[in-house]
């Protein structure tokens, strides 16, 4: 090989060493098995991963370090001194902690009010621990706290819910690890994620969701609310909705009657929480198999015989759940209306029947 070759090839590699030194890196005290969940992270900011024991992190670190992520995993004994003494030492660079292990609050707020920048708890986080490291790097709008420890924990929060939708507009504070929730959400379903993210940051003790509502909407009605929570249960409960009611008044959705399992009352009741306007849902259904074949059945005779005796029933349909029974359909005969409803308390074991026949005449 040439002495020109020879050159052009070592020219090449103190080049291609200059790159990797001048990329930012991140620090890593851990197993080399977490870079497959970072790969996201060196791919969009173009950053290194060094890896350290313990002991070697001065050698490791240097100008073009902008964090160190420590798994406890690899610390093996006195973590709370060792984080610790890391504040300490690199009060400027952000330090992140891989949490294997649930602890007491006082624990992680002790190291927030210190500086630590924040928590991933393994492995429930692990999908979404490379967002975490870069939005809690931003800075939050609307958080605040009464400590130091608080303000990060409000941040926090405002990180976990933003990767969950655009809540930008939801006032965190935080009081001694308690999280005060406030603002305007479009459902019920924004307000569970809301409630639900924010408990799952480590250092918070409850999340209060007292003041987070719902946005009021007088464009939809409680009867377009209801027919289309009527529509979802029909579908996904077959011969069985006519054990179960779903009403809506004052944008308040109530579940009613019994059911086979809750899987399926459980479904319906996250649709309804879904939906715009809603306020409230409540589910009184009991889980009985029995009683659900026993009125389908009840349903479906008292269907039939409905048909024969009132002349111009195209369609009608019972449902029963509990003391009540529900009947709805057409009838051409206004006084049909009333006879109906009056068979059925006849008929059946109930206290009272909802009557939503139209009279088409």
């Amino acid at each position: 090989m040439s002495l020109i070759n020879k050159r052009f090839k070592k020219s090449r590699k103190v080049d291609k060493e200059m790159m990797i030194i001048d990329r930012p890196n991140l620090v890593i005290i851990g197993d080399e098995k977490i870079l497959d969940d970072m790969k996201s992270l060196s791919d969009r900011f173009n950053v290194i991963f060094k890896m350290s024991a313990p002991k070697d992190l001065s050698k490791v670190i240097n100008t073009k370090t902008i964090g160190v992520l420590v798994d406890e995993k690899q610390v093996k004994y006195r973590l709370k001194y060792f984080l610790n003494k890391l504040l300490r030492d690199y009060k400027l660079l952000p330090l992140f902690l891989i949490s294997r292990s649930k602890k007491r609050t006082s624990f992680y707020n002790s190291l927030y009010d210190k500086g630590l920048q924040a928590v991933i708890n393994w492995p429930q986080e692990k999908e979404i621990f490379t967002d975490i490291l870069i939005e809690s790097l931003k800075p939050q709008p609307r958080s605040e706290g009464m400590s130091k420890a608080d303000a990060k924990l409000a941040d926090l929060i405002k990180v976990h819910i933003g990767l969950h939708g655009n809540f930008n507009n939801i006032n965190v504070k935080v009081i001694e690890g308690f999280a005060f929730i406030s603002g305007i959400v479009k459902s019920l379903a924004e307000k569970d994620i809301i409630e639900k993210e924010a408990s799952k940051v480590l250092g918070i003790k409850k999340a209060i969701v007292k003041n987070l509502k719902v946005r009021k909407t007088k464009k939809i009605t409680d009867d377009e609310i209801e027919r289309k929570l009527k529509m979802y249960a029909g579908n996904i409960l077959g011969q069985e909705k006519k054990a179960i009611s779903v009403k809506v008044n004052d944008k308040k959705v109530a579940i009613l009657g019994a059911a086979r399992c809750g899987e399926k009352i459980h479904h319906i009741e996250k649709f309804a929480k879904r939906q715009p306007g809603v306020l409230e849902v409540n589910r009184f259904v009991k889980i009985a198999p029995n009683t659900v074949k026993r009125n389908v059945k009840k349903a479906k005779v008292v269907e039939k015989k409905l048909k024969s005796l009132f002349n111009g029933v195209k369609f009608i349909s019972v449902n029963i759940y509990g003391d009540f029974a529900e009947v709805s359909g057409t009838v051409k005969v206004k006084e049909h209306k009333n006879l109906v409803e009056r068979y059925l308390m006849h008929m059946l074991p109930i206290r009272k029947v909802f009557n939503k026949l139209y009279v088409t005449a």
